[in-house]
């Protein structure tokens, strides 16, 4: 008789809004929190890459100001970058 086991695995987001797997067993690392997706590796590594569309940090995304930062790990966006202009 053979026995498989098939490593069950979470989408974890780190507060830099940074995508990666994690081993269901294992104790999700600090600075990192679950994002709900749970199976698999194929199917984690598949949400991942729906997901995860722009593979910069959510500081720089934030500094370049360019409105198109992602949604944080808690799901709120960051704030529309305000403009001056001189008169």
């Amino acid at each position: 008789m053979t026995y498989t086991t098939q490593t069950i695995y979470r989408v974890v987001i780190s507060n830099e809004g940074r995508y990666s797997i994690w081993p269901e067993y294992k104790e999700i690392p600090w600075g990192w929190q679950a994002e709900g997706t749970v199976g698999d590796r194929q199917v984690c590594l598949e949400h991942i890459a729906k997901v995860w569309t722009d593979m910069r940090p959510l500081s720089l995304q934030t500094a370049m100001g360019d409105g198109s930062a992602a949604t944080g790990p808690s799901g709120a966006t960051s704030p529309a970058p305000s403009s001056t202009s001189a008169v």
